[in-house]
């Protein structure tokens, strides 16, 4: 069991640690256009578990600049408290 463990690592860790924000670069240029990575990269994220058909996938990027725009848009002594659902749809559209 320890060798499935440790082959599992080994096939999945350059996914991980100081190579996240690449590969996660790297699935948002797919998102975009799928013959904008390699065919590589474009097997590993054909790959990933496919999402339900009312899930549509959001690019990060878009949710950290929702967050950094909110973040600054905020002043520290008036913070409002929102519904969580209110705030996913926002997510969910924000451009």
């Amino acid at each position: 069991m320890h060798n499935g463990v440790m082959k599992a690592w080994l096939e999945s860790s350059h996914l991980a640690g100081a190579n996240a924000t690449y590969v996660e670069d790297l699935y948002e240029l797919y998102l975009s256009d799928p013959d904008q990575v390699s065919e590589e990269w474009r097997r590993v994220f054909e790959g990933l578990p496919v999402q339900p058909d009312d899930v549509v996938e959001q690019p990060h990027s878009r949710v950290r600049d929702y967050f950094r725009r909110l973040a600054q848009e905020t002043k520290h002594s008036s913070v409002q408290v929102s519904d969580p659902r209110s705030m996913l749809n926002k997510l969910k559209y924000c451009s």
